[in-house]
């Protein structure tokens, strides 16, 4: 394969980078940019803060407060 772009093929594996035919596919750097399916959407995010962050859950620990929403609902 040897050099790419100026970019030795070692550094390429190094990086964990898929390579084709047509160049990269994927790129699976520590840090790269990635699409999430099961992200919380900006509203969800903010409902679990107001949630972790109202005064009658002061003294819980973050699974003890799942446990109180959970048997709420």
């Amino acid at each position: 394969m040897g050099v790419t772009s100026g970019i030795c093929s070692r550094t390429l594996r190094r990086w964990g980078l898929d390579i084709s035919g047509q160049g990269f596919s994927v790129d699976r750097r520590k840090g790269a940019p990635r699409e999430v399916a099961h992200r919380f959407t900006t509203k969800e995010r903010q409902r679990v803060i107001d949630s972790v962050n109202d005064p009658r859950f002061a003294d819980l620990t973050p699974a003890q407060i799942v446990a109180c929403q959970m048997s709420t609902t």
